[in-house]
């Protein structure tokens, strides 16, 4: 549904902020995309909403492997190892047509993301997510709480916005419109 609803806006820059394994990553490389950003930290940080599947440093890197192989097939891709907000810095205001935000999803962490990468998106461009629901995860060694519904309706109230959520249940994607 995503690839053909972007291919239907011709967008020409997108970006992922949480890729992992590249599990979501395909559904943004439609025919009109330009160039199309992965990022994600791979690292384990001891910081359990960072790594929610409890994924060995060895299958982190490994998953990071893979995307740069990828990123060789297709020079559409450009991978970046970083934290999502380091890695904001690194492009200009207005630069993406889309962004996927699928990261940390701690109510602090995704509120931080909203507010950092808004100001990345052109006008009439989509500030996109994943899981706009209640969960908790249960790891191994700590329970993650999702905070994405509290902090996606705070940036939309506080911003005056309009919130779109799909109907695919339980994991729900939201997205948000720039106004022109």
């Amino acid at each position: 549904a995503i690839r053909g609803f972007l291919q239907k806006m011709d967008v020409k820059k997108v970006c992922e902020i949480g890729v992992k394994e590249g599990a979501n990553f395909p559904n943004l490389l439609a025919n009109c995309v330009q160039e199309a950003v992965a990022i994600d930290c791979w690292a384990e940080t001891g910081v359990r909403s960072q790594n929610d599947d409890s994924c060995t440093e060895e299958s982190l890197n490994r998953q990071y492997q893979n995307m740069l192989k990828w990123a060789q097939r297709d020079n559409r891709i450009k991978v970046i190892k970083d934290f999502s907000l380091n890695a904001c810095a690194m492009f200009d205001n207005e630069y993406f047509d889309f962004i996927y935000i699928d990261a940390d999803h701690t109510e602090a962490a995704v509120y931080a993301d909203l507010c950092a990468w808004w100001s990345k998106v052109k006008p009439g461009g989509i500030l996109a997510g994943h899981d706009y629901c209640n969960a908790v995860l249960n790891c191994p060694d700590a329970q993650v709480q999702f905070g994405v519904i509290p902090a996606v309706d705070r940036f939309v109230a506080e911003n005056k916005l309009s919130l779109h959520v799909d109907n695919e249940e339980p994991w729900h994607d939201w997205f948000i419109i720039k106004p022109i």
